[in-house]
């Protein structure tokens, strides 16, 4: 039977997951800076309310009866999508199967055969819509992405100091082996574009001034034109989101470069978050599809008077 709840505040979420398992075994959400944002915010609303848990990696991890909870973000657009392989995987093996507050869309026939111990929390109405339609057994509900909750100030306050060459050594092991799991620990790419930046940062290369244009140069982008000194800072500031210290490194320098301007413009949706929360002046663009739109239409047009929602 359904849980009689659709729209979730902080309190009712805490509820919520804390009613499913003494313990919930926690796989963040691979990706780039803002994805370790994701991470980073849900570490500590899980710590600020007492939630039980472990992080965990794919490898070898006997789910039998145990609560396993999927990292929020944008990565469930079908079932080939590393959300949708994970619920695969442990739809019919765990307890239960929770996605934190995600943008869903596809994967019709997977989220079909879902039954009651799966939970979906989308971030936005689109996707809520759609997945209540699809998912007839599975608990769905609303919350906002959990970066809103983030205490930026706190990730700001201290710089974590990471040793990287362990991480080096088993992302070289794992090529090696090509292993293709979930425990994402550093990736060598996203280390060469972290040290190249901050190279340039320290040579005084990158862009200063008030205003920070930081445009998505990826599959997500709306034009293949960017502007001059464009910083997208959720590609060049990648490490991990995996494993906790490279994720809250991430974060740190992410927001910190975030924080030295005055205003942003941005269709990176975590850039835009982050600089809500650091209350900057914000113009939001969208990005190819109807994610960012969708967001600001639940979590900021009638919440933050700091941004204006922009047509490029």
């Amino acid at each position: 039977m359904k849980v009689d709840m659709t729209e979730l505040n902080k309190l009712s979420l805490v509820e919520l997951l804390k009613g499913l398992d003494t313990k919930l075994y926690f796989y963040p959400n691979p990706g780039n800076a803002g994805d370790s944002l994701i991470a980073c915010a849900t570490f500590q609303f899980f710590e600020k309310h007492g939630i039980n848990y472990e992080t965990v990696g794919d490898n070898n991890f006997d789910a039998t009866n145990k609560t396993v909870v999927y990292g929020g973000g944008g990565n469930f657009g079908g079932e080939e999508s590393r959300a949708g392989k994970f619920v695969s995987k442990y739809k019919g093996v765990a307890k239960n199967v929770v996605i934190m507050p995600h943008t869903i869309f596809g994967a019709e026939s997977l989220l079909a055969s879902l039954g009651d111990n799966a939970y979906l929390i989308c971030r936005e109405r689109v996707s809520y819509d759609f997945v209540t339609t699809t998912a007839s057994e599975a608990h769905v509900f609303l919350h906002d992405d959990i970066v809103f909750q983030v205490d930026v100030r706190k990730l700001l306050e201290h710089k974590p100091k990471v040793n990287f060459i362990p991480y080096i050594l088993k992302e070289l092991m794992c090529k090696l082996k090509r292993n293709n799991d979930y425990d994402f620990g550093l990736s060598l790419r996203g280390l060469l574009a972290y040290l190249i930046f901050k190279y340039k940062k320290m040579l005084g290369l990158t862009p200063t001034g008030k205003v920070l244009k930081a445009f998505r140069i990826d599959v997500e982008r709306t034009s293949d034109e960017v502007p001059i000194g464009n910083m997208d800072l959720s590609a060049m500031l990648e490490l991990s989101s995996c494993k906790k210290d490279l994720a809250t490194l991430s974060c740190h320098t992410f927001l910190s470069e975030i924080d030295a301007f005055d205003e942003v413009h941005t269709n990176r949706l975590h850039i835009a978050i982050a600089a809500v929360l650091l209350e900057k002046k914000v113009k939001l663009y969208a990005n190819n599809y109807y994610k960012i739109r969708a967001i600001y239409d639940y979590s900021i047009r009638d919440k933050y008077h700091n941004v204006e929602w922009c047509i490029k």
